[in-house]
């Protein structure tokens, strides 16, 4: 069906960019222990495929109450949330991100947006970013903390992938867009956030690794 093959395009894609050297720096260089805060994170494809590649991390992820339950009966992640390498915390990004005076969860190191900016117009991913950035400034470990946004591009290089657009309008709705670089970038800087890398993989997804100013 068309979602079986979204969901297949899309496993491939979570492929190429956890090979990109970029991002896979980004992952070995998280401290012992860690944990990634998977925001939107879908059903858990992408958390499986991202704690394949280190044995000592864990992630939490955040969705809203309906995903959650899809989540929670994904065969490839029930033996990860039995053994408390994955955390599922039922919360909409627009009500907040995280509540880590409620869940006995460390700070997260890294959060990752994947394929969830693309899906709203830009007040909104500014206030998803918004609340990205609350959740780092309550943590010890601001300067370290980092953010991934994964989508689709860069569309600099790949303008075809500016044909989504039409597909993205009839799934999502007004204002939902493919952005280049530069758009994410003005989106970041009205979020109080900064840009400070750009990994390309072999394929036609990229990723965006941000900060706090």
């Amino acid at each position: 069906t068309f979602y079986q093959g979204l969901r297949s395009w899309g496993g491939m894609e979570e492929g190429d960019i956890l090979s990109a050297d970029g991002v896979q720096n980004l992952i070995a260089g998280l401290p012992s222990e860690a944990v990634v805060a998977d925001i939107g994170g879908g059903e858990g494809s992408f958390a499986s495929k991202l704690l394949g590649l280190r044995s000592d991390i864990s992630v939490l992820l955040q969705e809203q109450a309906v995903t959650c339950e899809a989540a929670r009966s994904n065969p490839v992640l029930k033996p990860l949330i039995d053994t408390n390498r994955v955390t599922i915390l039922e919360r909409s990004f627009f009500d907040g991100v995280l509540d880590l005076e409620t869940n006995v969860v460390a700070a997260p190191h890294l959060y990752i947006l994947k394929y969830v900016l693309h899906n709203w117009g830009d007040d909104d991913c500014i206030q998803i970013l918004r609340n990205v950035r609350t959740a780092i400034e309550k943590q010890a470990n601001v300067a370290d903390c980092r953010i991934l946004i994964i989508e689709h591009g860069p569309i600099e290089s790949t303008p075809e992938i500016r044909l989504l657009d039409l597909h993205m309008a009839v799934l999502c709705g007004k204002g939902a867009t493919e952005r280049t670089t530069t758009e994410y970038s003005r989106l970041l800087e009205k979020s109080g956030l900064v840009l400070h890398d750009v990994h390309s993989s072999k394929g036609a997804v990229y990723a965006l690794e941000c900060g706090i100013k």
